[in-house]
């Protein structure tokens, strides 16, 4: 794993906070449903009610550009260290 997977991994798990249990498992069901085979590509597609955190390189042009960002995300100096040392050419300043 990367820092930059490990920061969208954090990411996805900061925007799913704003997804209550009950709006997933509703998902889930409207999935099998609407006979999709896979979760994942439909959740992708409608999202929950339209709304979804952004795709890997979405995120990687955004939200992992911005430093301030980033550190809350990571919450741990020596993370966010190599983050900039790894990203310092990238990040905006």
């Amino acid at each position: 794993m990367t820092i930059r997977h490990l920061c969208y991994e954090l990411y996805k798990l900061n925007w799913m906070q704003q997804i209550s249990r009950e709006r997933i498992a509703d998902t889930y069901k409207n999935c099998y449903q609407e006979g999709w085979d896979s979760y994942d590509d439909y959740i992708f597609e409608c999202g929950y009610d339209g709304s979804m955190y952004a795709r890997y390189d979405e995120f990687l042009v955004h939200e992992y550009l911005d430093p301030t960002y980033v550190k809350e995300l990571l919450d741990n100096d020596e993370l966010y260290q190599e983050y900039l040392k790894n990203e310092e050419q990238w990040i905006r300043k």
